[in-house]
């Protein structure tokens, strides 16, 4: 009786399905966005994912000149995700993009530093409000080729992921590809 139970618990355990794990870090190489050129990094270590964007003067993605970064914590559920802002910064990768940004004051500040990361959770940057520390985003995320690419929400009609039921239900067409 004992070996037939255990035999039968081996069973079970190698007949399920093995998911991918999701840990880990993804990249988008270069890419358009309007007049922008982007690259686009996802971290993620189980709860805990940062989305980087890092801004090119050139459309071959060779000279940075700004990272915009927001650290979430998660809760997933099957392939739901709530995202809960905890930061967003940018760090300017030059000091002629310092001298712009404190001219302007971008997002409030006037001591825009080369190198040195400014944290704008929930400030008014230009027309852009950065997330507040607890904002949620209620969004979805598909893994495709065994886990090797991660396809993340995006907005969509009244899917706005504003609450759980406006949720976005459609992913970006363009993969974030594991490294």
């Amino acid at each position: 009786m004992m070996l037939t139970l255990f035999l039968t618990n081996i069973f079970f355990v190698q007949a399920a399905p093995v998911p991918p794990t999701i840990n880990g870090s993804y990249l988008r190489p270069c890419y358009i966005v309007d007049t922008d050129a982007l690259t686009t990094r996802m971290t993620i270590q189980d709860s805990k994912w940062t989305l980087t964007h890092t801004a090119f003067e050139d459309e071959n993605c060779k000279t940075p000149y700004l990272i915009y970064e927001i650290q979430y914590k998660t809760k997933t559920e099957s392939n739901a995700i709530d995202m809960t802002t905890v930061e967003a910064s940018y760090t300017s990768l030059s000091d002629e993009v310092a001298r712009s940004l404190n001219y302007i004051g971008y997002c409030g500040f006037g001591d825009w530093k080369k190198g040195v990361k400014k944290v704008v959770t929930g400030k008014m940057c230009d027309e852009y409000q950065a997330p507040a520390s607890g904002d949620i985003t209620y969004s979805i995320f598909t893994l495709k080729n065994d886990g090797k690419e991660l396809f993340v929400g995006t907005a969509s009609g009244n899917a706005d992921g504003r609450t759980p039921e406006s949720r976005y239900d459609q992913v970006d067409p363009l993969p974030l590809i594991k490294q």
